[in-house]
């Protein structure tokens, strides 16, 4: 285990709260673990910690009191650091360099934002293995697969959180195409281990955190691994991360930056703090160097939405690892 400057420097009492609040959430679960468990067998206890218990080979777990502030919060984190260690794991579903995502599942016969069954099933059997899908919530609280704010472009009948799912999955997609829940988009993905899809719900509220782990409850565990949540703001990071201990872990979480427009530095700075795997940026705002910093960080990189091939080619010789795309197949990109 890792050895932490806040408690080589003394016992764990003597962490002050000015430096405690200086390290993330992920290092502090580490910090609160490595005080439970003690020194491991052969190393000496920190300068100052109490040296009258018994002598044991096994840890030392009374020392896990003398940690301030152990909160409900800090034992979620704990758990965390238990289940994850607070890092990137190799076994975590990651896009492979020069991947392209089907966004919205796709697009098809000229319609985009379908995220419809056929659009799958028509890109899937094209070979492609990565998908994205947007997610909204119906009247009665059940997730789908749509982009909300389309309703009229796609023809539908009015707006998707003013009807049932038992409504919106009576409705044709522009007129033609099987809109799905988010249920029945996992059932797709159940019978195909090898496919993956970014989920997009647009805010993790408390209902959406709930149903995506409803929706993968009612499916099948194995299912979560081909699942990666997108998240848009460092406050949602926290919430997301403690269902996953509660309830178990996606394939991926994952930081779409759309609705945070944070700068450069707040980026990177929050990818390496916080060790996230994957980010999506918009195509318009990426550039080489950013791109080349989020690397060194440790994350990959995904753009959206490219439909152009000769941009999807400059961008995919500039080292990212994924382009959402609607239409473009695998020759026209040049990958």
């Amino acid at each position: 285990m890792r050895s932490h400057g806040l408690l080589a420097r003394g016992p764990p009492q003597t962490i002050v709260a000015s430096r405690w609040s200086a390290v993330n959430e992920n290092e502090r679960a580490t910090i609160l673990l490595d005080a439970a468990l003690g020194p491991e067998p052969g190393q000496a206890a920190p300068a100052g910690a109490r040296t009258d218990a018994p002598t044991q080979t096994a840890p030392s777990y009374h020392r896990f009191v003398h940690v301030r502030p152990v909160t409900a919060r800090s034992l979620v984190l704990l758990a965390a650091a238990l289940v994850s260690c607070g890092g990137r794991q190799e076994t975590r579903a990651l896009p492979p360099r020069g991947t392209l995502i089907a966004h919205a599942l796709g697009g098809i016969g000229g319609v985009t934002y379908s995220n419809s069954r056929e659009a799958f099933e028509l890109w899937y059997g094209r070979g492609r293995r990565w998908f994205e899908a947007d997610l909204a919530l119906t009247a009665d609280r059940q997730l789908v697969c749509f982009h909300s704010g389309v309703e009229l472009l796609l023809r539908l009948e009015s707006a998707v959180g003013s009807a049932t799912l038992e409504r919106f999955l009576s409705w044709r997609v522009a007129g033609t195409y099987t809109p799905l829940s988010l249920r029945g988009l996992l059932e797709l993905l159940r019978d195909r281990p090898d496919a993956f899809v970014f989920l997009d719900p647009g805010m993790l509220t408390p209902a959406v955190v709930e149903g995506l782990h409803a929706a993968v409850d009612a499916v099948g565990p194995k299912v979560r691994r081909q699942l990666l949540v997108e998240f848009y703001a460092p406050e949602d990071l926290a919430a997301l991360r403690e269902s996953e201990v509660r309830r178990g872990r996606f394939g991926a979480v994952v930081l779409a930056t759309y609705q945070w427009g944070p700068s450069e530095e707040e980026l990177v700075r929050l990818v390496t703090a916080e060790r996230i795997p994957v980010v999506v940026l918009g195509s318009a705002s990426a550039s080489r160097a950013l791109v080349e910093r989020l690397h060194g960080a440790g994350a990959r990189v995904v753009l959206h939405t490219v439909n152009d091939p000769a941009l999807a080619r400059a961008w995919l010789a500039a080292g990212v690892d994924g382009l959402m795309t609607d239409f473009l197949s695998t020759a026209a990109a040049g990958n």
